[in-house]
């Protein structure tokens, strides 16, 4: 399955143009927790409890874009693959993940504490 990619400057264009866009932070626990920020609204998927946090998802979505912050995406692109497989459209990836977002100086915001699901706004620090 070919999963289409996004750039980080592209996510951010996409985010201020529309409201229908969903972005998934999808780090493993250990590099999620070593974090304190996360691309602002982002909603967390772990990615070994895809199902447990399939219902954190909105619906409606434009676009669906994940994000993590391992070598070539490989873990976006496992979460993006699930969320296809689960009936979700117009999902990709984002291309160099999280570190190509803070790389570009694109608006992060603090994070939520574990078992906190919810998408955050009004947090944005600059980097």
């Amino acid at each position: 399955m070919k999963i289409q990619k996004i750039t980080p400057q592209a996510t951010a264009t996409s985010i201020k143009t529309s409201h229908n866009v969903v972005i998934i932070d999808a780090r493993a626990t250990d590099r999620w927790v070593s974090s304190s920020v996360q691309i602002p609204g982002a909603t967390r998927m772990p990615p070994l409890e895809c199902d447990a946090y399939a219902g954190h998802i909105p619906t409606g979505a434009t676009m669906i874009v994940v994000y993590c912050d391992r070598p070539r995406e490989s873990v976006s692109k496992r979460v993006a693959a699930w969320l296809i497989e689960n009936g979700h459209q117009n999902v990709v990836v984002m291309q160099g993940g999280f570190r190509a977002w803070r790389h570009a100086h694109l608006p992060v915001e603090s994070r939520g504490t574990i078992g906190d699901n919810t998408a955050f706004t009004g947090n944005a620090v600059s980097v």
